[in-house]
């Protein structure tokens, strides 16, 4: 089974539960880390640019992005100049069948 069907077979046996959803507006010269996430998060940038670092690896966020971490990864922004604003959503999921975490090395 490629990679890619098994991932959404896992999601479709899990429960999601949302711990918290934060807003950041971080100004010219301001940052933020490097932070050990407390949960998987989706971060959604919704104004400028910044480098997003996750575990020492860079990404560009460029207006609106939706970027994902898992818990206890190292989370950095550095930005690129101007104010950068996202909405950071942690979640923690569940897999309701045994089954699903079997799959999790498939």
């Amino acid at each position: 089974m490629k990679q890619e069907n098994s991932q959404a077979l896992l999601w479709n046996q899990a429960a999601i539960k949302i711990l918290d959803i934060r807003h950041t507006a971080l100004a010219p010269g301001e940052g933020l880390g490097p932070y050990k996430l407390p949960a998987s998060v989706f971060l959604f940038s919704t104004r400028g640019n910044a480098q997003v670092l996750v575990d020492g690896t860079a990404y560009m966020a460029k207006g609106f992005q939706l970027m994902h971490s898992g818990k206890g990864a190292t989370l950095q922004i550095v930005l690129a100049g101007e104010a950068f604003e996202y909405y950071s959503i942690f979640y923690k999921q569940r897999f309701r069948h045994p089954q699903a975490r079997a799959c999790l090395n498939c």
